[in-house]
């Protein structure tokens, strides 16, 4: 049975299953363990350089133990993440509940959000670019990756 928004019933319940478990995860992993622990990032593992969402993991899980200045620091933006997605899961579960007035179709079709969104990260991205190449610290990081070892950087 579809729910309210006509959106199936299963998908509903998959979709909070996995935004309450990437909640759950920050609230468990220790900050300390997260912060000492491998990156997870391909891209910066490939390339030395940081993609969009590089620090949001630990963003999350620090936000998720209440260091809100830690959760600043590993990403400026994770607020808009971290707060949209506690809004998604209850509009889910409310659906899920069978409410009419809060659910999913009530947030409207994202596109124009999530657009803004994706320029805004963008925006965000090339500025952590700029600055980690005007120290020096880009080029080097380039320099040992996997890919500038590769191309003889």
């Amino acid at each position: 049975m579809d729910g309210p928004s006509g959106t199936p019933r299963a998908i509903l319940i998959a979709a909070a299953a996995i935004i309450a478990g990437i909640y759950l995860y920050a609230l468990l992993m220790p900050p300390a363990t997260a912060a000492a622990g491998p990156g997870l990032c391909l891209l910066k593992s490939a390339t030395g350089a940081p993609c969009p969402l590089c620090g949001m993991s630990r963003a999350f899980i620090r936000a998720s133990h209440g260091d809100l200045g830690g959760a600043f620091r590993s990403h400026g933006l994770f607020p808009l993440l971290y707060l949209g997605g506690l809004v998604l899961l209850a509009a889910i579960v409310a659906e899920l509940a069978g409410s009419t007035r809060f659910n999913t179709a009530s947030l409207g079709t994202p596109l124009r959000a999530v657009a803004g969104l994706v320029a805004l990260f963008a925006v965000y991205w090339v500025l952590r670019l700029v600055l980690l190449a005007g120290d020096g610290s880009l080029s080097a990081a380039f320099h040992g990756s996997p890919v500038g070892r590769l191309l003889g950087g």
